[in-house]
């Protein structure tokens, strides 16, 4: 019943779009929206579901050979950023501004530019990385929910930021207690590192790459940018002002 569900709500987007969009054109472009985001989406969240064995409730910490090299298959962070820019980042952040550019039939320059999607796939990316730490450092009684990402097995930023940190025994260690139901003793080795300050410099960096690509003379439509503005202002909180 949930499955078929899921395909009644689906459904129901376009019979909704019927009612508010007359045009045939603009109802054909919105519906390509949507669809080509749902299809990115879904590809993300099986990249996402692929960092647990499912049977044994294990990490999928395996390793391809590639030259001379044994490397992670899926706890990297070039596998990490196809996750959160597919899962996260195209509905997130770029679906409503395409969105919103096509209702409004705006320029195919402004819609098409390489700057305006690289914005928001950065903005995205950020959502999604802040999510992460969170998940594992903040109170749950603030963030309105319990973190799960360890229980889970997620490949997610901070054990990725841990992984970079710590010691081959640390790393061992957290091979064989990270996706079990337990999040306690992978917290303790969390503790352990100063997750929080490379988190901050993240932040910093992609603030500061955000206001560079939003000042940048190649961005495409001027008239954009207060609601960019106000978007990362959202997003970043108070250091955006500072």
């Amino acid at each position: 019943m949930s499955v078929n569900d899921t395909f009644i709500l689906q459904s129901l987007i376009y019979k909704l779009l019927e009612r508010v969009i007359s045009s045939v054109s603009l109802f054909y472009s919105v519906q390509k929206v949507f669809e080509d985001i749902k299809f990115v989406t879904e590809l993300g969240q099986m990249l996402d579901l692929n960092t647990i064995n499912h049977k044994t409730h294990s990490i999928n910490y395996q390793f391809v050979f590639l030259f001379i090299y044994y490397l992670p298959r899926y706890f990297t962070k070039d596998y990490y950023e196809q996750i959160i820019t597919n899962k996260t980042a195209y509905y997130t952040i770029f679906l409503p501004v395409y969105l919103g550019l096509v209702l409004t039939e705006s320029p195919k320059e402004t819609m098409h530019s390489p700057q305006l999607r690289e914005l928001c796939i950065l903005l995205g990316r950020y959502f999604q990385i802040r999510d992460d730490f969170l998940d594992a450092f903040a109170d749950p009684s603030v963030l309105g929910k319990e973190g799960t990402d360890i229980q889970e097995g997620k490949c997610s930023w901070v054990i990725l930021t841990v992984f970079s940190l710590c010691s081959e025994e640390d790393r061992e260690a957290l091979k064989e207690l990270y996706g079990k139901s337990d999040p306690r003793p992978v917290k303790a080795i969390y503790a352990k590192y100063d997750v929080e300050s490379e988190f901050r410099r993240f932040e910093d960096e992609a603030l500061r790459k955000t206001r560079e690509i939003l000042a940048s003379a190649s961005f495409p439509d001027a008239r954009l940018k207060p609601f960019f503005d106000a978007l990362i202002e959202k997003l970043f909180g108070m250091k955006a002002k500072s």
